[in-house]
């Protein structure tokens, strides 16, 4: 499982700078702390998962600030298929709610 606290911005601060790898991933979870609201994504067979920021530059003349938009995850299952055969796997998306007051 892959934990990433989110806050009122987005992914925490080192999410938000860098790529990053992970092997043997069945669940990732991304919480966000404004909403007070868990973002999870799980999958009956492990994986490999991509994360990377997305973000845009913007300026004029010789100002250019980069600006963090969002994060990026890409999950990777390394299949080795025989020609005829096939392969099933269940994704599950879900927002689970925390209590208090929500935006």
């Amino acid at each position: 499982m892959i934990d990433i606290t989110t806050t009122a911005a987005g992914i925490d601060k080192k999410q938000e700078e860098e790529l990053f790898t992970q092997t043997d991933v069945s669940e990732l979870q991304i919480f966000d702390k404004a909403r007070k609201a868990n973002v999870i994504f799980d999958t009956d067979s492990e994986c490999d998962l991509w994360g990377f920021p997305i973000k845009t530059k913007t300026g004029t003349g010789k100002v250019v600030e980069e600006l963090y938009q969002s994060n990026c995850f890409v999950p990777i299952w390394n299949l080795s298929l025989a020609p005829g055969k096939s392969w099933t796997n269940r994704l599950q998306f879900r927002i689970e709610r925390k209590s208090g007051k929500s935006n």
